[in-house]
């Protein structure tokens, strides 16, 4: 199965959030963690920046290790795409209807 193309307005928001400094480690650069609960397909809209130790499986406690663990440590991923769309100025395009929500 191949995968859909990005489309601009994805690989805009990607870009910019690329450019963010790790939300946990404030390090760069840093890795994009696609963000996915209950079997939902990935978005390119819900990302979170972080840094390599904190995103690959090799490091206990990093996300893709256990995201449970890695939550109890930092807290819910829901959380962090907040901050990410605060830290982007997103929650404006998001209630003029330019971004799609997040889905919860």
């Amino acid at each position: 199965m191949s995968r859909k193309r990005k489309t601009a307005a994805e690989r805009r928001h990607l870009d910019r959030v690329a450019q963010l400094r790790c939300l946990i480690t404030d390090g760069f650069p840093v890795t994009l963690h696609h963000v996915r609960r209950c079997g939902m397909p990935r978005s390119h809209f819900q990302v979170l920046p972080i840094v390599d130790r904190q995103h690959l499986a090799e490091y206990e406690g990093s996300l893709e290790h256990g995201k449970e663990s890695w939550e109890a440590k930092y807290g819910c991923q829901e959380y962090w795409l907040g901050v990410v769309d605060g830290l982007l100025g997103c929650y404006r395009e998001r209630l003029d209807g330019r971004m799609p929500p997040v889905t919860r």
